[in-house]
C-alpha cells in the first residue's frame, strides 16, 4: 500500500489522498448505481442530439457558436452527444484546469463566429442552374483538386466519365447523391459561405436518400454515405456525420473490403476496395479518438492491404495495377494516414484501458 500511495504522490503531488479517500466514502452508496468502467461524464441523463435543419436560425445563420459545438467535437456541448474520457473536449478541459486561473477565458470572452448570411448565388440557384456545365464542371475540379486528394473516396476518371454520361448510365439515386455530394464538397471549398440547408447541391443529395439506398449493398453506397457524413462532420453536425459514417462502415463490412482479396490478375478493380476501405478505417479512427467512442474496426478481423502509391489516372476498373512510383500521387496522403491510424488506434485502445482500469480500481483518472 505504502508504494502505491508514493507512486500516486510521485504523479499528483498536490492530491490530499485523506480527502480523497473521504469522498469516495460518502459517495460509495451512488456509485453503486454506476456500472464498473462507467466514464465520470456518464452522469448526465441523455445524450440525445438534434443536428435537422430547423435548427438553423431564421437569418440562415447557424445558432451554434464556438462555445457549443464544432465539427470535430472538440468544444463542450450540451448537443454534441456522447463525448468520452479521450475525446478533445475533455482533454481541453483537463488542461483548462492545470493553468492558472487568469488565463482561463470565461464564457463571455469566448469568441462567436458571425452567423453565416445567405448569399445570392445559394438562394437563387434552380433546377436548371444545378446542371449549368460551368457551375459543375468548376466545383468537380475544385473537389478533385482540393479533397480527393486527401480522401481519395472516388477515382477521377471513372466519376467524370460517368459524368459525362450521365443520362445513359448514371440513373440510379446512389450515384446521383454521389454526384451531388461531389458538387456540395466543391462548392463548401471554393466558397465556403453558406450553411448545408442552404446548399442546393447537398439538399439534391438529401433528397435522394430513402431505404431504396440501404436495401443494396455496393461501393456506391459506401461512397456517396462517407461523402455526405464528413461533409457533414466538417459542416458542424458531427453527430449527423458520425451516423451516416457508420452506416457506410456496416455496408463496407458487409461487401467484405475489409478482406484482403485475391486474383489471378492483379486488376484496379481490388485496388479500389483497398483504397475505399483504408478511407472508411481513417474517419472512423478520427471520430472514435476525437469523440471517446468506441471503434468500429476491430484490428484482428481486418487484413486488408494499405493502397499502393500507384498513378492510375489513365486506367479503368479492367486495367492491370500500373507499378508503384515514388513520387506523390493521390494515394500518397490516405497512405500516410492509414499508417498513423493503425499507430493512433494502438495508443487510443491502451488509453481507454488504463481509465477504464484506474476507474475499476478507484483511482482518480484525472
Amino acid at each position: 500500500m505504502a508504494k502505491e500511495l508514493a507512486l500516486i504522490k510521485k504523479f499528483n503531488p498536490g492530491l490530499a489522498i485523506d480527502a480523497e479517500l473521504a469522498a469516495l466514502e460518502s459517495g460509495a452508496d451512488l456509485a453503486q448505481d454506476s456500472p464498473p468502467g462507467v466514464e465520470d461524464g456518464a452522469a448526465r441523463e441523455d445524450y440525445e442530439w438534434n443536428e435537422a435543419s430547423s435548427n438553423a436560425s431564421p437569418n440562415g445563420g447557424n445558432v451554434s457558436s464556438a462555445a457549443q459545438k464544432d465539427g470535430m467535437a472538440i468544444l463542450p456541448s450540451i448537443n454534441s452527444g456522447y463525448l468520452g474520457r479521450s475525446s478533445g473536449s475533455e482533454i481541453l478541459q483537463e488542461v483548462t484546469a492545470l493553468l492558472p486561473p487568469s488565463t482561463v477565458l470565461s464564457p463571455s470572452d469566448e469568441p462567436h463566429p458571425h452567423p453565416a448570411q445567405p448569399t445570392t448565388r445559394g438562394a437563387t440557384l434552380d433546377s436548371s442552374q444545378l446542371a449549368s456545365s460551368v457551375v459543375t464542371n468548376t466545383l468537380i475540379d475544385g473537389y478533385f483538386r482540393l479533397y480527393n486528394t486527401s480522401y481519395p473516396i472516388l477515382h477521377e476518371a471513372t466519376f467524370r466519365n460517368e459524368v459525362a454520361n450521365q443520362d445513359r448510365v448514371c440513373t440510379h439515386p446512389t450515384w446521383r447523391i454521389i454526384y451531388y455530394m461531389v458538387l456540395a464538397i466543391g462548392s463548401w471549398l471554393l466558397e465556403n459561405n453558406t450553411t448545408p440547408e442552404q446548399c442546393p447541391f447537398y439538399s439534391a443529395a438529401r433528397s435522394r436518400i430513402s431505404m431504396q439506398v440501404f436495401e443494396a449493398g455496393t461501393t456506391r453506397t459506401v461512397q456517396g454515405l462517407l461523402l455526405m457524413g464528413n461533409y457533414l462532420q466538417k459542416r458542424d453536425r458531427p453527430n449527423t456525420g458520425y451516423s451516416l459514417i457508420g452506416l457506410a462502415q456496416r455496408i463496407a463490412f458487409g461487401i467484405g473490403l475489409h478482406r484482403e482479396r485475391t486474383s489471378a490478375e492483379d486488376k484496379i478493380a481490388l485496388e479500389r476496395h483497398r483504397q475505399l476501405f483504408w478511407v472508411v478505417y481513417c474517419f472512423d479512427s478520427g471520430f472514435s479518438i476525437t469523440t471517446g467512442r468506441p471503434m468500429a474496426v476491430l484490428e484482428g478481423f481486418i487484413d486488408q492491404a494499405l493502397p499502393r502509391n500507384i498513378d492510375d489516372r489513365d486506367c479503368d476498373n479492367s486495367s492491370v495495377v500500373p507499378t508503384p512510383v515514388n513520387y506523390p500521387t493521390t494515394y500518397s496522403a490516405l497512405i500516410a494516414q492509414a499508417q498513423l491510424a493503425k499507430i493512433a488506434n494502438g495508443i487510443h485502445h491502451e488509453f481507454l484501458c488504463a481509465k477504464t482500469a484506474n476507474q475499476k480500481n478507484g483511482i482518480p483518472t484525472s
